[in-house]
């Protein structure tokens, strides 16, 4: 009989769905070893799954961190054309503004960050939303570059999920940290 209650990274690596496929491309090029290089992950980024993501190119601030593209599932609309621009031209309210508060765990642990199951206001609908942010490194080892992969759906009118938010933190060298 079929074992159905999995651990959470399990259940994660086993989906069919944009940030599960995007974790195990990115886990595969790790390889227990360095980080993989940008190239390597943009190749794999077409379509609709590049329409669900994000790449930013790591400054040596925060706030010198720029937007290479922002798909466009993202972004309800053209007024917001971001690819180029300061993240914090990031507008407020939206998936991307809570995906990236998230850069600075990418940043301090070297490792990649997945939130979980969380709920979230985006452009005003509340959305259940999945996100893993992915350091990248030219050289292998210094992160110049992180790519989110995303996703969403919006909560049916009468749904109601009590917010949470699950934290995976997981490397090619490090064994799998979870937060609650």
């Amino acid at each position: 009989m079929e074992n159905l209650a999995k651990e959470p990274l399990e259940s994660l690596l086993d989906e069919r769905r944009l940030v599960s496929r995007a974790l195990r491309h990115w886990t595969e090029l790790c390889a227990g070893q360095r980080l993989p290089r940008k190239i390597y992950i943009e190749e794999f980024m077409t379509g609709d799954d590049r329409a669900s993501s994000v790449l930013v190119k790591v400054g040596p601030s925060l706030e010198q961190s720029s937007f290479v593209f922002v798909g466009d599932y993202l972004l309800l609309s053209l007024e917001y054309d971001l690819d180029g621009k300061p993240v914090d031209q990031c507008p407020p309210d939206t998936l991307l503004e809570v995906t990236l508060s998230y850069l600075p765990r990418v940043l301090s642990s070297r490792m990649s960050v997945t939130v979980d199951a969380c709920t979230a206001v985006h452009f005003g609908v509340s959305i259940l939303f999945r996100t893993t942010l992915l350091p990248l490194a030219d050289d292998g080892i210094n992160i110049d570059h992180v790519l989110c992969a995303t996703n969403y759906r919006k909560l049916g009118k009468d749904e109601y999920i009590e917010p949470y938010t699950r934290l995976h933190f997981r490397s090619g060298r490090k064994p799998l940290l979870q937060l609650p």
